[in-house]
């Protein structure tokens, strides 16, 4: 799995774009909103949206951002 930031900010907002395994040439967006009050991670695949925002829980690629060697991002979590 490969991720990339977006080359556009927004206050309180990292955005990644995320490689899926399974389906080639399909990326996922990864982003972490922090904000006073906030501190979310949202993720556009399917397995976020049907599974994981119910049961309030990241999905594969929420967990590779975090994991990954993006001191920021890891530090934010």
């Amino acid at each position: 799995m490969t991720f990339r930031p977006s080359q556009h900010h927004a206050s309180g907002i990292r955005t990644f774009y995320v490689a899926s395994d399974s389906h080639a040439g399909t990326e996922y967006t990864v982003q972490h909103i922090r904000r006073p009050g906030i501190n979310r991670w949202h993720c556009s695949c399917p397995q976020y949206f049907f599974r994981c925002v119910a049961r309030r829980r990241h999905c594969k690629h929420i967990h590779f951002v975090r994991a990954s060697s993006v001191p920021a991002v890891a530090q934010a979590a």
